[in-house]
């Protein structure tokens, strides 16, 4: 079992170092990271996770690969149901919550961003749409300031890409981010801006799925070129 393991993270580590799986922009006081891990891993940051409108939690009714499983099952059913149970019920209470695609709870020391961006089609399928994506990303973005985010660091999936995600693929996604929180970066000139680390991880699993040359040349041209985003086309 050991040395499979070591075989594999020596195949991981050469193609992480030969094809540059890690892309760094610093813009102003903000910088934006692109690269492969676990976004679970580690206290540091508020992590964000994407979840179902509805607020189900039922393990048998959301993605089996999801995150948000994942973090049933790490905290346990009940935890989680009690944390979106309570959300619930103050967004009952408090109408203005209702404006907000999103919530954050703090868990064992960690900070979770809940992003409310998919529907409950069937049981284990949640669909969701690349303007929902947007709008929820977006959403969360503008109104921020309401929430807490520890260290000032942003630490994101590639939004929508697992089961029953949107027909797209992980560069799609990952420009559609970026391109929103360079948008976002610039237009709010506040000092309430509290994002100053902006992180998209890719899983391990997922590393072959991203076109890491082509990635980084959208990168690089969103950087440079990001204040006419509307219109944004990388140059071939």
């Amino acid at each position: 079992i050991i040395i499979p393991s070591i075989v594999v993270a020596v195949i991981y580590g050469g193609y992480l170092l030969v094809n540059g799986c890690y892309i760094r922009y610093v813009i102003r006081d903000t910088q934006i990271i692109i690269t492969v891990g676990d976004i679970l891993f580690g206290k540091k940051g508020a992590a964000v996770i994407g979840i179902n409108k509805q607020l189900i939690t039922d393990p048998n009714k959301i993605g089996r690969k999801s995150l948000h499983k994942k973090i049933v099952r790490r905290y346990g059913e009940q935890r989680i149901k009690k944390e979106f149970e309570q959300e619930t019920r103050l967004r009952r209470t408090q109408t203005d919550l209702k404006d907000y695609h999103f919530f954050s709870r703090e868990i064992d020391r960690k900070q979770y961003i809940f992003l409310m961006m998919s529907r409950i089609k069937s049981p284990e399928v949640a669909i969701t749409s690349k303007a929902e994506i947007k709008e929820a990303f977006e959403n969360l973005l503008v109104f921020h300031e309401k929430i807490r985010i520890d260290s000032g660091r942003l630490v994101c999936p590639v939004l929508g890409t697992g089961e029953g995600g949107i027909n797209a693929t992980s560069n799609d996604i990952i420009i559609l981010m970026v391109r929103e929180f360079l948008r976002f970066h610039k237009q709010d000139s506040r000092e309430i801006n509290r994002i100053k680390d902006f992180r998209i991880i890719i899983f391990w699993k997922d590393i072959f799925k991203v076109n890491w040359k082509e990635l980084r040349k959208q990168i690089a041209c969103l950087v440079h070129n990001c204040y006419n985003c509307e219109e944004f086309e990388c140059q071939k």
